[in-house]
């Protein structure tokens, strides 16, 4: 599973909060938030946990397969 990065800044955006934020709410370093963002596999959880911390549905974040 991967996040779209466009559709987790515009969620992002839609919550007002930085990425240092969402890192600290989602329990992930910020480092790590990046290399996901930048197109790496994340585990369902993770993802799950990042979607939580945006306050969105995971649906709304992620990347399908036909829209890389």
């Amino acid at each position: 599973m991967t996040i779209n990065k466009m559709k987790f800044e515009i969620a992002m955006a839609r919550e007002a909060v930085t990425k240092t934020e969402i890192s600290k709410r989602a329990g992930v370093s910020r480092g790590r938030l990046n290399v996901i963002l930048n197109s790496k596999n994340v585990t369902p959880i993770v993802a799950g946990r990042i979607a939580t911390a945006l306050n969105t549905d995971i649906t709304e974040i992620e990347r399908k397969e036909n829209n890389l």
